[in-house]
């Protein structure tokens, strides 16, 4: 049998999901898994600071600033408790990883070869430099073991942003490879840096290092699946994206994208549960976590770029 045969429409194969059916699988979600809301006094300085630095890298400058104002949002959000000054490095981090994901396609050959450039020294362009020099800082603010996890998921990001490019559309999911999906994901969701940005260096002891890795995995998984959820109605609803997570999962495993969603939706919940369990053990990474977890929720469920405020859920009403 030939590479062809094993090679699916993902549309046809997976079904569709209507927004009704979407609200009805979001509702359930967060009757689930409840949030847990709090003011945050937004220091906007930080974003300014960032929109700034984004502007200097000669992109879009639309697209530049958007991403700037989406990393501290994010990160505003998800790392309450942080000091100014990690959070302008998460801030930074994220920015810049956004517009590579963005507008890379228009350097792609420098994003390619961004760890060799960065090893030789070699001059790179602005916004990959300014990725060079947040990259130097992080062990101010982070533990080595935690900075090297960073670093080598920047790295990772990029590798797998070529890949992406490259291929565009063409690559489809083979029934042959169930586990390709969740590869594919763990490489292209720069998942693992934002588990290891909780850990800011002055609030958290070498033990409290070992207790996030026992949660690591459930981490990774929360972050990637939380926005594979929420954000398939602003992709594959209101959009025709048919090359994610979501659909890829529902070839390998020969289901239909709605069953995906309402396993996505338990699974998020089951892997709270289980980091929640893990860092119970240590009531300020506890803490941490809980803000983190709500916070990344927040963010997906109220920010106009996966517009949720267009669905029915009466949850959200107020927030």
């Amino acid at each position: 049998m030939g590479h062809h045969d094993f090679i699916v429409s993902a549309s046809k194969e997976a079904g569709e999901v209507t927004k009704t059916q979407f609200e009805e699988i979001l509702v359930e979600f967060l009757r689930t898994t409840p949030i847990q809301t709090t003011s945050i006094d937004r220091d906007l300085s930080m974003e300014r600071d960032v929109v700034e630095l984004c502007l200097t890298h000669g992109l879009d400058r639309e697209k530049s600033i958007q991403a700037a104002k989406t990393a501290c949002l994010i990160t505003d959000l998800s790392y309450p408790l942080h000091p100014k000054e990690v959070k302008t490095v998460i801030a930074r981090y994220t920015a810049y990883v956004l517009e590579v994901d963005d507008m890379g396609d228009k350097f792609l050959d420098e994003v390619r070869s961004f760890r060799r450039d960065m090893l030789l020294g070699k001059l790179q362009s602005p916004v990959l430099r300014s990725c060079r020099a947040l990259l130097s800082e992080l062990d101010q603010h982070f533990d080595q073991f935690c900075s090297d996890k960073v670093t080598t998921a920047m790295i990772n990001f990029f590798a797998a942003t070529v890949l992406e490019f490259e291929m565009d559309e063409e690559f489809t999911a083979l029934k042959t490879s169930p586990k390709s999906p969740q590869y594919f994901r763990l490489m292209s969701g720069s998942a693992e840096p934002y588990a290891f940005f909780i850990l800011c260096k002055d609030a958290f002891s070498p033990e409290a290092v070992m207790l996030l890795l026992q949660a690591a995995s459930d981490l990774m998984d929360f972050i990637n699946y939380a926005n594979d959820l929420i954000s398939f109605y602003k992709e594959s609803i209101i959009s025709t994206e048919r090359h994610n997570y979501v659909y890829q999962r529902a070839i390998t495993e020969g289901t239909s994208v709605h069953e995906v969603l309402r396993n996505l939706s338990t699974e998020v919940m089951e892997t709270i549960v289980n980091i929640k369990s893990v860092c119970s053990a240590d009531p300020t990474l506890s803490k941490y976590m809980d803000a983190f977890i709500d916070g990344y929720l927040l963010f997906h469920l109220t920010a106009r770029r996966y517009k949720i405020s267009q669905l029915n859920i009466p949850t959200l009403n107020g927030i």
